[in-house]
């Protein structure tokens, strides 16, 4: 079959053959660090929204614990405590709005429904923040009554969407890079290390603030939430063991643990509770214990938080990676196809041109090819012996 092709239509599939083979394999190349690029994309996305639920997070809950007791309780709020919940709704208002935005550019389950809750949430906290605001200045019987409750409501509401979603959030994000795993899943543990620390920190709030003696399921709910912190802790740092932490992740982990932790602190408020369960009058006030007991709670929040600033930074740097990685796979495959292009012309113009024209001088004999009889060629000896012959004769007639 070969024998009947030319040499210059061999050459030139071969040419066209290999062009085509390297563009492919190019091709693939590019198609995967496009895939790649856009994985570490959504991976950024997911940290970038986990960050400002968590935010929204933890602050709704301080917020929440705060309001409605001050709301309840008689006369206006201790200053204290206000300014607490000030700088708890300055965080969670922005970060409720940036997670609503964040969550658009992200494609999960029921998307379009949850950012409708959302939302419709959002703007019901607003406007109970609003009216709360105007009340905590007043007395008791001239607030609104079921003010409380429904703030309480709304921030439970808003608690249980922004936890569904970040439970949707990781996910989607599992298993597409170790160390945002491991961020997640210490951001994971410190959230339930903080919500046992101020459960047991409400009870005690709860018992001075309404001067109740603190009752007995109170006392041993304290001592179990206890257990279930120093278990709690013990459980992040076995998470975040291993690996070298950034070294903003590592700050926060030890004041964390410095603060809350500290045998001090862990000692009076025994003793507090031993008091509220005895009977014994509060000596002190609610936004005493809570100026002291939420700071060191914001601490490990802020673990969390450093935990997902860590997952978000490393995101990012995976996505710069992705993106110079497709560029030059890009600048590959153009290259490749380029040269692909401009070799296939420069064999034909070069190569395969002068070889037709030489081919064309010396082309094989074959017997259909005849060529035209040659009439042969004179002798010019022969042929002038007759004219001699006839001139000798005329010789001899005259003499």
């Amino acid at each position: 079959m070969f024998q009947r092709l030319s040499s210059n239509v061999l050459l030139q599939s071969f040419i066209v053959v290999l062009a085509i083979a390297l563009t492919f394999v190019l091709a693939a190349g590019a198609w995967d660090a496009w895939r790649t690029l856009g994985s570490d994309r959504l991976l950024a996305r997911i940290a970038d929204a986990s960050g400002h639920g968590f935010r929204a997070l933890h602050n709704l809950r301080l917020d929440r614990s705060l309001s409605v007791r001050a709301l309840n309780v008689e006369g206006t709020i201790e200053p204290g405590q206000h300014k607490q919940i000030s700088l708890a709704r300055e965080a969670e208002l922005p970060a409720l709005r940036s997670l609503v935005v964040a969550l658009r550019d992200i494609d999960f389950a029921d998307r379009d429904m949850a950012l409708a809750r959302l939302e419709k949430a959002t703007d019901m906290l607003v406007a109970l923040v609003k009216e709360s605001e105007a009340d905590f200045a007043k007395p008791k019987d001239q607030r609104r009554t079921g003010l409380p409750k429904e703030l309480e409501t709304v921030s439970t509401e808003l608690i249980t969407i922004i936890e569904r979603n970040s439970e949707l959030l990781t996910t989607l994000a599992k298993f597409k890079d170790p160390l945002v795993d491991q961020m997640i899943a210490a951001r994971d543990v410190a959230w339930v290390v903080r919500s046992d620390g101020g459960d047991s920190s409400v009870l005690i709030s709860n018992a001075i603030a309404f001067k109740q003696r603190m009752p007995e399921t109170s006392v041993q709910k304290h001592w179990e939430l206890t257990g279930r912190l120093g278990a709690g802790w013990a459980a992040l740092e076995k998470v975040l063991a291993g690996a070298p932490l950034p070294p903003a992740l590592a700050e926060a982990v030890a004041a964390a643990k410095s603060t809350y932790f500290a045998p001090d602190f862990l000692a009076r408020r025994n003793q507090i509770v031993a008091a509220l369960a005895s009977g014994e009058p509060p000596k002190m006030a609610t936004s005493d214990w809570t100026l002291d007991s939420v700071p060191r709670l914001a601490r490990i929040t802020a673990a969390a938080e450093a935990a997902l600033d860590a997952a978000k930074t490393h995101a990012d740097a995976r996505v710069a990676a992705s993106q110079r990685n497709l560029v030059l796979k890009l600048l590959f495959l153009a290259i490749g196809a380029a040269f692909g292009v401009t070799g296939f012309l420069v064999v034909s113009h070069r190569v395969m041109r002068p070889l037709g024209v030489s081919a064309g001088w010396r082309r094989p004999w074959s017997p259909s090819r005849r060529t035209p009889a040659r009439r042969p060629a004179s002798n010019p000896i022969s042929s002038a012996a007759p004219r001699n012959r006839r001139s000798a004769s005329r010789r001899s007639r005259r003499i």
